[in-house]
């Protein structure tokens, strides 16, 4: 917080002399400032979720996060499930109008492995391709095989289709296999899905 506010009165001060230097008209000024400052806000934010491999950096943000999204995944990935419901019925506050609470349901049915759950809430999606990517793996369980391997080509992101693709191998008894597909899906994300991956690994091989 103290460092965010020495960056405001620095980039405030600095914006303020190119516009007195310049002659640029005060709205302007005020709008790129507005611009950098939520930039600088949101970065840090930006690459932890999405774009670092440093699982660290992931682990300790989603730990003192407020947001009780992020908190959700500190206690999913942790095995902590109290504070995983505690998470999802304070999401559910939050966003009393959306279908964003089904999500973090189904996520934590997924890591529980109740299907039955999953099933009843996946209509609430509207998210195509995750809709596409929980579907493929209730085929699976439901030993509808042919029909998840058709899903698969439907599926837009590289870590989803090696997941499904891993879940396969997997229920083919192929061990070996499954898991050099969940290493990809793990080489081919960064940030939260890279760290979900590796917790997935952690608990199904």
């Amino acid at each position: 917080m103290i460092k965010q506010l020495l960056i405001t009165i620095i980039v405030g001060v600095l914006m303020g002399l190119i516009g007195g230097i310049f002659e640029i008209p005060l709205w302007i000024i005020l709008s790129i400032t507005g611009l950098i400052m939520i930039s600088i806000s949101i970065l840090p934010t930006i690459i932890t979720i999405y774009l670092t491999k440093d699982m660290e950096q992931v682990k300790k943000f989603l730990k003192n996060s407020k947001n009780p999204i992020y908190y959700f995944f500190h206690a999913l990935l942790n095995d902590l499930e109290l504070e995983a419901e505690e998470a999802i019925t304070k999401i559910e506050k939050k966003y009393k109008n959306s279908k964003w609470p089904s999500l973090y349901k189904i996520y934590y049915a997924y890591n529980k492995r109740d299907f039955l759950t999953i099933e009843n809430l996946l209509s609430n999606i509207r998210h195509e391709s995750i809709k596409k990517y929980y579907e493929s793996l209730l085929a699976i369980e439901h030993n509808q095989i042919e029909k998840a391997q058709e899903m698969v080509k439907e599926l837009s992101k590289p870590w989803m289709k090696e997941v499904v693709l891993s879940e396969l191998s997997r229920k083919r008894g192929n061990t070996i296999e499954s898991v050099k597909h969940i290493d990809n899906a793990i080489e081919s994300t960064k940030g939260l899905q890279r760290l979900s991956l590796i917790k997935y690994k952690e608990q199904n091989f």
